[in-house]
Parts: C-alpha cells; sequence; structure tokens
C-alpha cells in the first residue's frame, strides 16, 4: 500500500511539473495561467520532495526530513491571486503580491534555525518527538497560522468567485465554461484538505492521537488537486476577455424591487400590461452619479420588452447584455441598471426566462410532438443542456421532459 501510494505521489508530481512548464507557456490568460503555473509547480515540488523524504530520509539521509514544509505556506496565497487575477480580470504582475509570501519566508526562517541546522542525531530526535505529539511551542504557532492562512485565502477565493458568478450573469446569457464552477470545485477540495490538517492539529492537541497520520491522506489529496487541475485546463477557454467585457460594463448594485414577477413573454391574445417602474423614494448611494429617472427607466423597460417579445432576440444563444444595449441604443452599464433595479433579475435570468416562455409554447405544440427536447431548446437559444435544465426548472418549476408530458397530456 505504502508503494502504491508513494507511486501516485510521485507521478502527481511528475506530471504537475509538465503541466507547470504548460501553464507558464500559455498564451491566452497570460498572468493567471502563471500564477496558476507556480502553483501547481509548488505542489509538485512538495509531491516530489515527500517521495524523497518517505525513501531516504531514514535511510542515511535526514537532510531531508520535512525539506517541503515551509511549500504549502504558499498553495492558498497562490490559489487565491489566480483567481483575483483570473476574475477581476489582473494582466500585470503587482510587485505588492510579495507580502503574501511572508509567512513561507517566516516558516523557513524558523525551521532553518529550529531543525534544518541541527546535526543529524538532534533531527531525528526532534522527529522522533514530533511524532509522539512532543511539538514546539513555536511549531504550534506555526500550525496554528497555517490554519488560519488557509481559512482566509479560501474564503477570499470564494468571495472572489461568486461575484464573478453574478459579474457573468449580469452580462452573458450562456454561462457553461465562463462561469468557474470547476474553479469552485478545486477551491473545494483545497479546502477539505485543509480541513483534514486541521482536524489532524486538533486531534494531536486536544486528545491522545500521535504521529503525522493524515500526512499521507494529504499528499494523494495534493496529488489529486494537480491532475484536477491539469484535467480542467485543458478544455477551459478563454476567460480575461470576457470577464474583462463584463466587469466594465457592470452596475453598481442598488435597491431591487421587492416581490417583482420575472419577466415573461405574453401567450398570444394577451392585453399589453403596463410598463410599471418602480420609484425609490432615495437613490442609491452607488447610482447617485448616473441614475436614470423614472421616465428614461420605462423608455428602456419598453425597449426591451420589444426586443424580446417581437424581435425575439433571446434565440440568439451568443446574446450579451451589448448586444441588446447596442439595439436600443443606450449604454451597458444603464442597461444593468434597469435590470437589476427596475426588472429586479439579471440579464442571464432575464434572457432565459424568455427562452423558457418560448420552450414552454414549443413543447405544448402537438405539432413540435416529434421533435426532441433538445432541439427546441436550441431554437429557443439555450445554449447547452446544463443551461436549459436549470433554467426552465428554475423558472417553470419542472423539467423540460415533465413540463411537455404534463402540457400533451391535456386537462
Amino acid at each position: 500500500m505504502t508503494d502504491l501510494l508513494n507511486t501516485l505521489v510521485l507521478l502527481g508530481a511528475f506530471q504537475g511539473f509538465g503541466l507547470a512548464l504548460a501553464l507558464t507557456r500559455r498564451r491566452v490568460d497570460h498572468l493567471a495561467s502563471r500564477v496558476l503555473g507556480a502553483l501547481v509547480g509548488a505542489v509538485s515540488l512538495m509531491l516530489l520532495l515527500a517521495f524523497a523524504e518517505a525513501r531516504w530520509a531514514l535511510q542515511g539521509h535526514p537532510g531531508l526530513i520535512a525539506v517541503g514544509s515551509p511549500l504549502p505556506y504558499l498553495f492558498n496565497p497562490l490559489l487565491c491571486l489566480y483567481v483575483l487575477a483570473l476574475t477581476r480580470p489582473i494582466e500585470r504582475f503587482d510587485p505588492r503580491w510579495l507580502v503574501h509570501a511572508l509567512p513561507f519566508l517566516a516558516y523557513l526562517a524558523y525551521m532553518t534555525q529550529a531543525f534544518y541546522s541541527q546535526p543529524a542525531d538532534r533531527k531525528l530526535a526532534l522527529m522522533d518527538a514530533h511524532l509522539r505529539g512532543d511539538i514546539q511551542p513555536g511549531m504550534h504557532a506555526f500550525l496554528v497560522l497555517q490554519v488560519l492562512q488557509a481559512v482566509g485565502y479560501l474564503s477570499v477565493a470564494l468571495v472572489a468567485l461568486r461575484r464573478h458568478a453574478r459579474r457573468m450573469a449580469g452580462y452573458y446569457s450562456e454561462l457553461s465554461h465562463i462561469d468557474l464552477r470547476w474553479l469552485m470545485a478545486v477551491v473545494a477540495v483545497n479546502a477539505f484538505t485543509w480541513g483534514v490538517v486541521a482536524l489532524q492539529y486538533a486531534a494531536a492537541i486536544l486528545t491522545d492521537v500521535r504521529g503525522n497520520t493524515a500526512e499521507p491522506l494529504v499528499q494523494l489529496l495534493s496529488a489529486g488537486f494537480v491532475f484536477l487541475i491539469g484535467y480542467l485546463f485543458l478544455w477551459q477557454p478563454e476567460l480575461m476577455p470576457k470577464a474583462r467585457a463584463a466587469h466594465a460594463a457592470e452596475a453598481p448594485r442598488g435597491p431591487t424591487t421587492v416581490g417583482a414577477p420575472a419577466p415573461h413573454v405574453r401567450p398570444p391574445g394577451e392585453a399589453q400590461p403596463a410598463v410599471e417602474v418602480v420609484k425609490d423614494p432615495a437613490p442609491a448611494p452607488r447610482y447617485e452619479r448616473n441614475r436614470l429617472d423614472t421616465d428614461e427607466a420605462a423608455e428602456l423597460v419598453a425597449g426591451l420588452q420589444r426586443l424580446m417579445e417581437v424581435d425575439e432576440r433571446f434565440r440568439d444563444a451568443a446574446l450579451t447584455l451589448q448586444d441588446l444595449a447596442d439595439a436600443l441604443p443606450v449604454s451597458a452599464h444603464s442597461l444593468s441598471q434597469v435590470l437589476n433595479v427596475h426588472i429586479g433579475c439579471t440579464f442571464h435570468a432575464f434572457v432565459n426566462g424568455h427562452r423558457a416562455e418560448a420552450l414552454k409554447r414549443a413543447l405544448a405544440d402537438p405539432a413540435q410532438a416529434e421533435r426532441t427536447i433538445l432541439d427546441l431548446a436550441f431554437e429557443a437559444g439555450f445554449g447547452s443542456k446544463s443551461t436549459l435544465n436549470s433554467a426552465f426548472k428554475r423558472h417553470v418549476g419542472v423539467t423540460p421532459s415533465q413540463y411537455r408530458r404534463q402540457a400533451l397530456a391535456g386537462p
């Protein structure tokens, strides 16, 4: 079992080094790719050093003991910087980022004077004491720092990813491959890994558990972390231009209509409803400099209804906020403001709500009964099966297949 684990760790290390090289040479999302390459390289180096320690440290080479232990202090800062570079987006390295290496340097300095510079017999004695649970106070402090650092950086990364998801939903009608759900999964895997580390430390401090029992699992999870990034890197398209466009068009968030109904396409024969625009008693502070008045907002809402209900622009699977803004014409910022404040939903929800209504009509039409749901969905403007299922169920309350069965079954 130990040989199998060591083999997996070694394979993860070499695969990671190759991936790190490929990332640093990637032409798209250049800064984010380089930061990710540094992260993958650091993880791979830790795995390689862990393999060397397991094989040779106690076979006459005590200098290999804990030689890779400072590297984990780089993982979460690099992951967080990668997320920020990809989602804000950031194109140039900021020298101030080097401050994030201070915990790594501090731990390296501590280990140099407390362990690395010690003679071989002293290293073996310290390692034996550590495995028995006799941890030095300075080491305790750095272990706590390591867990706190992980929690802090992972929290920042998760907040940035959620903001990115909202921003992309405010600009694009199709979010497949650009909402970074896969990166959310990577952050979750990393969080679980550090959860294992935290439990290990807590057990060593609060109970009679002795030894570094979780270390093999942590190393295996780190190898899986490298393989996960390597796999996902193969299909992730260039993101920074899309993130830049969404960031530039983003309207500051203000108050939304409480209880406002979701926009919908009127069935044939239904009377034209009055356009209702929310009149805010006090302007939201973030809109004070560029706030639409009631008449302007009403005109834009009417224009949006025309584009959706008459022109059926929602049938364009690649439709963006800028496309509708150009058609009105109005700035993307103003259109985003109308959607967020006066209609009360994101651009993604607005467009896919109309697509869902169009698909409902097609699914209920007996003349379309022989056509597949996916074919009708693509005709309605949905760009992927995942978007279809999530958007339709959110808007209608049932899946497309359930709705078709109910609609064709009759009263």
